[in-house]
């Protein structure tokens, strides 16, 4: 196979898997996100804010992480769990 005609074999492919993943993440709501990160404690060691009230670079990366995790069908406990297993009890809102 010619590098061409590779090329046109795995473009449409790279595309498709890029769609998947970006629908993924997108269809989940600012709400949603928010919803779990009120059980969440910021960790960024600054603040003493519940994650859906802070927003310095930690918060927003956790954030992020809660919205890619939503988006492939996690639920909210598990996320949370995972977050408790990742940063350590001071992750869990009292």
């Amino acid at each position: 196979m010619t590098g061409n005609s590779v090329r046109k074999l795995f473009l449409p492919l790279l595309i498709a898997l890029a769609l998947v993943f970006t629908s993924c993440s997108s269809s989940v709501s600012a709400a949603e996100v928010n919803a779990v990160a009120a059980n969440v404690n910021c960790v960024c060691g600054a603040c003493d804010l519940r994650l859906v009230d802070c927003h310095c670079d930690k918060a927003l990366e956790m954030q992020a992480t809660i919205k890619k995790n939503l988006g492939r069908g996690q639920s909210q406990e598990q996320i949370i769990q995972g977050m408790a297993i990742q940063y350590g009890q001071r992750a869990l809102v009292n």
